[in-house]
This record gives C-alpha cells, structure tokens and sequence, in this order.
C-alpha cells in the first residue's frame, strides 16, 4: 500500500487538528471529557488514511485497455464528440468510482498526453462532449495517444471556488507516459467518462465492475 502525501491528504489532517484543538477547548467549559474528540479525530484521520490509499498491482495484460480506477459501469452509450477534431463515433463508458479506490487514477494505455484540458460545466465548450454536462462542476480531461489511435478520459471534480483545487494532476501535457502510470488524483467525487473508439470490442458492460490495471476494457489488437 502507498500513501501520496502530495495528493491533498496533508491539509485535511491539518484540519482535523485545528477542529480536535478547537472542540477541546470548547470541552473545558461543558464538561465533556476530550478523550472523546480524540477518538473521533483519530477515527477520521485513519478513514483519510484509507481513502488516500492505493493498493500495489500489477498490470495483469499489457495489450489491452486497462480500467484506471476501480468503479462500477453506469452506462455505456454512442457518442460523436468533437474531440480530436472530427466526428468519430465513440464508445464512452460512464464510470462510479467505488470506496475501495475513490481518488486515484491511472494510464489506461501507453502512450503520449496530448492535452490536459480543464473547463467549468456551465462554459460553452464542455457542450462538445455530447454528455450530460453538470453546470455546478468542474471538468478535468486527458487526452491521450498511442502508436494508433486517441483515448480519452473525462473526470467530473468537485467546484468550490476557481482559488481552491479539489485534484491534482500527475503528468504533463506532451509527456509520454507508460500504462498504469498515476495521471490524476480527484478528492470527493467520483465520476468519469472514458472515450474508446467504436472499433474496439468492449469487453466490460453496463452494470459490471472494474478494477484499476487489472479489469481488462478492451484488447488492443
């Protein structure tokens, strides 16, 4: 198991400091004992620990399109967005993260990261994606290539304010990358869109689940 301290996991545990000191402070003058804001700010440190985990694995087939995260299939639909500048057709699988592995995600293939593209739902663009867009949050996507085709991944992150940054993104914009690599980390919400060119037979299916370098979303060849 590995910890990514740079992941945000820091500045929560900060503030559960502050909120422990603040509540037993609070606890002198009403006369509840502190041991009990300790027990529950050490309960939440170790859930925050949990959560900003990620298990080892290894990649279980490397000529097929791994999942990036562990998640259930919400749907699975035919879309034509203006993505890489023509109107292909798509398969996009609409993916929930589970609890097992909420934040971090992966490389689903090796490749390049063509672009990282960052907008809000209610810009003008985001229409693009033929998706149902959500106005009140941000959007974080990866555009990706291999020696033969694009992919692309779209995640839906939390928004709370322009200054103040619910993810953190890993890799570069024109910087290769290798499958299973960590692209990006998203804190409190869970859902992504993964664009596979229709020439692909997809090997998972609405409903199913998938696990992070091991589910295998379809083969390459």
């Amino acid at each position: 198991m590995v910890v990514y301290f740079d992941s945000g996991i820091a500045k929560y545990i900060i503030w559960l400091s502050i909120l422990n000191f603040f509540l037993s402070f609070l606890s002198l003058f009403f006369g509840i004992s502190m041991f009990f804001f300790y027990s529950i700010s050490f309960i939440l440190i170790i859930l925050i620990f949990y959560l900003f985990r990620a298990d080892e694995r290894k990649i279980f087939q490397n000529n097929g399109i791994i999942a990036y995260g562990d998640g259930d299939i919400l749907d699975n639909y035919v879309l034509s967005p203006e993505i890489f500048g023509n109107n292909d057709d798509y398969n996009c699988l609409e993916i929930k993260s589970n609890f097992s592995n909420i934040y971090f995600k992966y490389a689903p293939v090796n490749g390049k990261i063509i672009d990282i593209i960052e907008f809000y739902g209610y810009e003008k663009k985001s229409f693009n994606y033929n998706i149902n867009i959500s106005k009140s949050n941000k959007y974080v996507g990866f555009q990706i290539q291999n020696e033969k085709d694009f992919f692309f991944i779209l995640f839906e992150v939390l928004h709370i304010d322009k200054n103040y940054s619910m993810y953190k993104i890993y890799v570069e914009k024109n910087t290769d990358i290798s499958q299973g690599d960590l692209i990006f980390c998203s804190h409190f919400y869970s859902k992504s869109y993964f664009f596979i060119d229709k020439k692909y037979s997809l090997l998972v299916h609405k409903g199913e689940k998938v696990l992070y370098k091991q589910t295998i979303i379809a083969l390459l060849e």
